[in-house]
């Protein structure tokens, strides 16, 4: 089982890959490592997350080091159904909307996590599945919001160059069947109903969508400046400051015999991950108020005093981090403290860790951390920092402000 999901996570990345190579008109969203996965099964370089923007699917791997000898042995896949599936309604304007709904459903992150592990001197997997959202989210900073507008002016000017004809639009076969829904619904349930109102909604958004990639093929085919707004834009990175709270949860299984018919919970949990984005050269503060279940191991009792069965602990703890310049580098360090909820015959413990990051490449980001564990063991092979992670991202392309200028609107009365 184990060599299985390493060999498909693999293949999975190395396509991935390939398509982003040829991916000139993205931007780059991967802000932070973001994976409650990755929590759950106690590999994520941080137990306190930063708030961060993110592609629409992204991998991680983590190496301890064993002086980088050793293939990697925990992999966590992330993605964003918004992001991925309804992309085409989500522009780089709407990443700056404070609306509650809106704000859950860009950033809601459904998590998938494998690790291979040892107990006692057997080998076993474990994988966690989880969930991810923002319920209050960092406003642009000044500096980031100045850029979209020179992205937005310069993609402006460059459509006014173009026409798209009604005719190529309602050549496309989505629009062709999105007009049938509306004219069923107007049928139907008529032409002020709900029903009416919203698929004529998701016309004119499918509308604004296709009107925005046909002129980006014709901007391309005649070359009209494509090349500075695609310069610009693979520049643009967003940079969020103020107050924050993010939620997060899920559980994990082990499989004590590596075979998919034995398994069982291993632990779950649920937190809330809040505080202050300063953002770029600014000092930032989070915090984490975490409840698990029958965690992996009590950290607390090293010398497995107590039996593991019904377990609870509760985690509390603060994060400090500065970021650089346009956010290539930043250190954090962070401190847990946790208490056992169930059991009182030993002492609570606590974790302290040190880590960088580095931003190695378009929506690429290289971890490494070193500390002390709630075990009280200082994680490191020989004279090497404790743990490497590598997190990649995918599918980053984002109309800049999905505006349809110069072009006429299907009338709802009287198109079908």
């Amino acid at each position: 089982m184990k060599r299985s999901v390493g060999l498909f996570l693999m293949i999975m990345y190395c396509g991935f890959a390939g398509a982003q190579e040829s991916n000139e008109e993205g931007v780059d969203l991967l802000k932070a490592p973001s994976s409650p996965a990755a929590q759950l099964l106690n590999f994520a370089p941080n137990a306190i997350e930063r708030p961060t923007d993110l592609s629409s699917f992204w991998l991680s791997f983590n190496n301890a080091t064993s002086n980088l000898t050793k293939l990697p042995t925990s992999y966590a896949v992330d993605f964003l159904p918004a992001s991925l599936f309804t992309s085409r309604f989500i522009t780089l304007k709407d990443l700056q909307s404070q609306n509650t709904g809106k704000i859950f459903w860009q950033t809601l992150d459904i998590s998938l996590g494998y690790k291979s592990d040892t107990a006692g001197g057997q080998s076993f997997s474990r994988t966690a599945i989880g969930v991810k959202f923002s319920v209050v989210r960092p406003g642009w900073s000044t500096e980031t919001y100045r850029k979209y507008k020179r992205l937005s002016e310069l993609q402006s000017r460059l459509t006014e160059q173009v026409e798209v004809a009604d005719e190529e639009i309602e050549a496309d076969p989505a629009y062709a069947e999105k007009l049938k829904e509306r004219r069923k619904a107007r049928t139907e349930h008529g032409i002020n109903s709900t029903q009416y109102e919203k698929v004529n909604g998701e016309l004119q958004l499918l509308r604004d969508s296709l009107l925005n990639s046909f002129r980006t093929e014709k901007i391309i085919k005649n070359n009209a400046g494509y090349t500075e707004l695609t310069k610009i834009a693979r520049d643009f990175t967003i940079e969020r400051s103020g107050p924050f709270l993010d939620f997060a949860g899920g559980v994990a299984i082990r499989f004590p015999t590596n075979d998919l018919g034995y398994s069982f919970a291993d632990n779950a949990g649920a937190w809330l991950t809040g505080g202050y984005e300063g953002g770029n050269q600014n000092l930032s503060i989070y915090g984490v108020a975490r409840y698990l279940y029958q965690p992996e191991r009590i950290y607390a009792d090293p010398g497995n005093t107590i039996p593991t069965k019904n377990i609870s602990t509760f985690d509390i703890g603060a994060r400090l981090l500065y970021a650089s310049k346009d956010d290539k580098f930043n250190l954090s360090f962070e401190s847990i403290y946790r208490s056992i909820l169930t059991k009182s015959i030993i002492d609570p413990s606590w974790r302290l860790s040190f880590s960088a990051e580095y931003d190695i490449g378009f929506n690429q980001k290289l971890t490494f951390n070193f500390g002390r564990d709630f075990d009280k063991t200082i994680t490191k092979s020989g004279n090497l920092i404790a743990a490497f992670n590598f997190i990649v991202g995918f599918g980053n392309k984002r109309i800049i402000n999905g505006g349809s200028s110069g072009s006429s609107q299907p009338d709802p009365d009287t198109t079908e």
